[in-house]
């Protein structure tokens, strides 16, 4: 029952830092004023990723919704269109009849 032994692998990955937290100077106590700089410069950050997502969003929302919708009114209109076309050739050459 003797198993084979496994390979050691190369490298072991390890921690090499520690971070203390209380080391990171986080101000305890963020005015107001500074809270609200922060939201909008986030906001500023963020909004073109939101514009491009919406953007997409939608986009993917016509194509479920709308497109095919337009496709089967343009099939409609394309074949009322010829009935419409063969119906009123059809009634001159029937008048240009001898």
């Amino acid at each position: 029952m003797n198993e084979p032994l496994r390979e050691v692998p190369r490298f072991i990955p390890t921690l090499t830092e520690v971070v203390d937290p209380t080391t990171l100077g986080t101000p305890a106590h963020v005015s107001q004023r500074d809270e609200r700089a922060l939201i909008d410069e986030v906001q500023r950050q963020l909004r073109p990723l939101l514009e491009q997502r919406l953007q997409e969003e939608t986009e993917r929302l016509i194509n479920t919704l709308v497109t095919p919708s337009m496709d089967d009114l343009a099939r409609r209109l394309h074949g009322e269109l010829d009935g419409m076309i063969r119906q009123t050739l059809s009634r001159c050459l029937d008048a240009r009849k001898p």
